[in-house]
């Protein structure tokens, strides 16, 4: 209202085998705020021990797992901290990227040579997505490919 507003910062971070998310208090004019109901998805966690903490204390919360865990927190007033700690975490753990690829050029309408010939230069990170004619194999080949080269760069950084 009036150009009136606030933000929350969100932090997450690895911490002893687990993962710890941070909602920060808000930050600007909460004079127009209310309490709020976050559902937090933890995509790459199958399963995991939970513990919600609201400014310090033990605050209720449901948790549900199926295929990632899913914290639904209610009633949190924008100048609370709400810390959500994850122990004893499964994490997903997606296929090869060569299995992956194999799979999904298997299925192109794509003549073997050429299919060899993407698979080939899927893997080298030189893959012009135009070359493959099927665009359900093009946007899974895209992201595989997209995922690929963000961990060699975060390994590169490492």
């Amino acid at each position: 209202k009036n150009g009136a507003y606030y933000e929350n910062k969100f932090t997450v971070s690895e911490r002893d085998g687990g993962a710890e998310f941070v909602i920060h208090p808000a930050d600007g004019d909460i004079s127009l705020a209310r309490a709020r109901t976050y559902t937090l998805e933890f995509a790459d966690i199958v399963s995991a021990d939970a513990r919600v903490n609201i400014n310090g204390r033990f605050a209720k919360y449901d948790k549900t797992e199926n295929g990632c865990v899913r914290i639904v927190i209610g009633n949190v007033l924008p100048d609370e901290t709400v810390r959500v700690t994850l122990k004893n975490a499964v994490f997903s753990v997606n296929p090869p990227v060569r299995e992956q690829l194999a799979k999904l050029f298997t299925r192109a309408k794509e003549s073997n040579l050429k299919k060899m010939l993407l698979y080939t230069r899927a893997l080298d990170g030189k893959l012009p997505l135009w070359m493959i004619s099927d665009a359900d194999i093009r946007g899974a080949v895209r992201e595989i490919t997209t995922a690929l080269n963000q961990a060699i760069d975060c390994f590169a950084e490492i």
